[in-house]
């Protein structure tokens, strides 16, 4: 006799990101962690926005993500990247949501203490780009003398959640070919 076979039940994978946060305007939208929180300066044609762990004591800004647009009337690519290029860090051509873009990595030998700058080793990725009339930076910095990929692997992870509201398919962070 040959007996039945059973088909195994699937098992719903949950995203890693089902519980997390969204912070939305009509421009994008972006997710994170439960446990971080949002700070918002909005400015005429500008805007910027940090998330940080609720962990962080103070408004202490390690580890911490921004994110800021401008408008292009009031800067340009070129000016931003001009910033980031003076603070010798190591420069690479990415895609980020299809978009041509430029990632910035490296350690600063002083970090911002309440607004004071201080000695202190932080490790930082940038990562600029235009679209729909406005340079995006999207920032991410740790307190740690050497790069920290768990850290890193985080910075990716709440990156891969960022839309562009104007846009239909979306991509993950990739170099380009």
């Amino acid at each position: 006799t040959t007996s039945p076979v059973q088909n195994p039940t699937p098992v719903p994978t949950i995203a890693p990101t089902a519980n997390w946060k969204t912070y939305k305007t009509s421009q994008y939208e972006i997710k994170y962690p439960p446990d971080w929180k949002l700070s918002l300066t909005p400015l005429e044609g500008e805007s910027l926005f940090k998330i940080i762990p609720n962990s962080n004591v103070d408004d202490n800004f390690y580890p911490g993500l921004f994110v800021e647009f401008k408008s292009i009337n009031n800067t340009s690519l070129e000016t931003q990247k001009n910033i980031y290029e003076r603070m010798n860090l190591i420069k690479n051509g990415v895609f980020f949501k299809n978009i041509t873009a430029v990632k910035y990595t490296g350690a600063s030998s002083t970090k911002n203490v309440n607004g004071r700058i201080v000695p202190g080793v932080i490790q930082q990725i940038f990562i600029l780009l235009e679209h729909s009339g406005y340079i995006y930076t999207f920032g991410y910095s740790y307190e740690e003398s050497a790069i920290n990929k768990k850290q890193e692997d985080l910075f990716d992870q709440i990156l891969s959640t960022f839309k562009f509201l104007d846009q239909v398919e979306q991509s993950p962070l990739a170099s380009p070919t």
